[in-house]
């Protein structure tokens, strides 16, 4: 039996963040969390000893420098081992997720809070989903941990949207979810998502031409160093995804709350749109000097078009539709 205990590291960084590449962080995260890396496996052959996860946790508080904060959740996992030769599934997994990065791009790591027995929750029955949301464009794997939640599953994306489609139906299609099929009820479910940091900063060209579609909009929550930064960081982004201001596909409104106002980006390829982000020269990365110049803080949110799921929506009413016709034609 191989056992696994992988740490996920979830990072936020301070207000304002410091001007240093985060070089320790394997993927670029959007939404709350700013940062994600993955460790290795902390349980040894032989050594399967809780202590181990306490002196990880030991360890990575000495390294913090006052710069962001750091929230750790384990995942476990235990797998037979066909051969000495074989490598187990969570080995493969995350050899793949290094050596092609470019490939598979995009990480999401959900958190999933499950209303199941605990019997069903355990490793057959989560390989059976593992198989299901796995294709050609994307694989995923699962722990259980002893975090709030139940289980993290983890989802490795060639685009964007073939994670966020997915991940959308267990809350918008729960009778036909994978989740469903398996027997497991969800309760809650919290997703973070990123981009691999090394392939973002090296090989943008490859990952902007693998996506299907433009992203929609995305709403960059920005806290302002003093008033009017924003003008500023908005013609920036203009400038940087090469559109013109008539167009008006980069925009700026006003709110209340913790943030001062939100920049709103629409239909831009992702290409142009990912480089905002890249080490050193993106704008909304805390290690650009536009960043450090004028910005406390950023929050960006990625909003995708919803997919027209059979059951609902204007499906329901083209089948309701169909359904009069017929009759129509019967009783006539």
């Amino acid at each position: 039996m191989h056992n696994v205990c992988r740490p996920f590291v979830l990072y936020n960084d301070f207000l304002p963040p410091g001007r240093e590449i985060h070089s320790e962080w394997d993927y670029f995260a959007f939404g709350y969390y700013d940062g994600i890396s993955v460790g290795d496996n902390l349980f040894t052959e032989g050594d399967c000893s809780l202590e181990l996860l306490w002196q990880y946790e030991k360890e990575k508080l000495k390294r913090l420098e006052g710069k962001y904060s750091e929230k750790i959740v384990f995942g476990f996992r235990s797998e037979e081992k066909e051969s000495e030769d074989v490598s187990v599934k969570d080995e493969e997994f995350w050899r793949l997720a290094k050596e092609k990065g470019t490939e598979y791009p995009f990480i999401f790591v959900t958190l999933l809070q499950m209303k199941t027995d605990i019997e069903k929750l355990n490793l057959k029955n989560r390989q059976k989903l593992e198989r299901m949301l796995t294709n050609p464009s994307r694989i995923a794997i699962s722990y259980l941990t002893l975090d709030n939640s139940d289980i993290i599953l983890v989802l490795l994306c060639k685009c964007y949207e073939d994670g966020t489609h997915l991940l959308d139906c267990f809350h918008r299609q729960e009778a036909q979810s994978p989740l469903t099929e398996c027997g497991l009820a969800l309760t809650y479910s919290f997703t973070i998502a990123g981009i691999h940091r090394e392939s973002l900063n090296t090989n943008l060209d490859a990952i902007g031409e693998a996506q299907k579609s433009p992203v929609r909009q995305a709403y960059v929550y920005v806290i302002e160093k003093r008033p009017g930064c924003i003008d500023y960081i908005r013609d920036r982004i203009i400038d940087m995804i090469d559109v013109k201001k008539e167009e008006k596909r980069v925009s700026k409104e006003s709110i209340l709350g913790c943030n001062d106002e939100v920049i709103v980006i629409k239909d831009v390829p992702w290409k142009s749109f990912l480089k905002l982000f890249q080490d050193s020269n993106g704008v909304l990365n805390n290690s650009c000097p536009d960043y450090q110049h004028n910005l406390i803080g950023v929050t960006t949110i990625i909003a995708q078009e919803q997919a027209e799921f059979f059951h609902g929506g204007r499906q329901r009413g083209i089948l309701a539709e169909m359904r009069i016709r017929f009759l129509f034609l019967v009783l006539n």
